[in-house]
């Protein structure tokens, strides 16, 4: 009676346990998307090694492209107190050019501010000058951020080679309120430049994604000689 009862509970335990469906041979519509899919898995993994160098050959101008291409004319630092406080604020004016062939994706300017009295640094200023975020709000999904984004920056384009920035446009003034300074003695400089790749940004999990979908496609295909 035991060994009865043994061989039944042996036997409903394997029925409940779910068996994996056959393999069978690829249909030729399958054998099509399988010839597609490995087309596309080459085409990813050459779009990535080329991004990947392009993103190289860029890294390394960045060391010397702001001192070479990258200029600001007719720039200048000076007070204002045009505000509805009245207080003095620093602001800044002039035209940021990129003389070169590359795209800037950001650059910021450094401004420091020194006491009239002590000569010591009062108070550094950091400001981007340029930031983009076009591609960022184009390539995401997080639709939340990307009205967040909008709604407090708007969208920011790079700047394009051999291109022109006017610096007069949009928010320019300091918020920050501090007195015993003066916009002569004001020293500032170009700093953070990153330097945008001229190819599409391409990741590894892009051809990833396509081997996942080729993967139980071949192993039937090898299965059944189909390859």
């Amino acid at each position: 009676m035991k060994f009865i009862l043994a061989t039944l509970s042996i036997f409903m335990l394997s029925s409940c346990i779910e068996q994996e469906p056959a393999l069978t041979p690829l249909s030729e519509r399958e054998k099509i998307t399988l010839s597609e899919l490995k087309v596309k898995f080459e085409k990813k993994k050459k779009e990535y090694s080329d991004y990947k160098s392009e993103k190289e050959r860029v890294n390394l101008l960045q060391t010397t492209y702001l001192q070479d291409y990258i200029s600001l004319n007719d720039f200048s630092i000076y007070k204002t107190n045009k505000f509805d406080d009245g207080r003095d604020r620093a602001c800044y004016k002039g035209i940021l050019e990129n003389k070169g062939k590359e795209i800037v994706d950001e650059i910021h300017l450094k401004v420091n501010f020194y006491s009239d009295s002590t000569g010591d640094i009062i108070h550094t200023w950091d400001v981007a000058l340029v930031d983009a975020n076009d591609e960022f709000l184009d390539n995401s999904e997080a639709s939340e951020a990307k009205s967040l984004i909008l709604a407090l920056s708007g969208r920011k384009l790079p700047l394009k080679p051999n291109a022109k920035l006017n610096l007069t446009k949009g928010k320019t003034c300091l918020s920050d309120v501090f007195l015993d300074w003066q916009a002569k003695d004001v020293k500032y400089e170009i700093t953070k430049l990153k330097l945008r790749p001229k190819l599409a940004e391409v990741g590894p999990l892009d051809s990833l994604k396509i081997s996942v979908e080729i993967f139980p496609l071949e192993e039937r295909a090898k299965k059944f000689n189909q390859l």
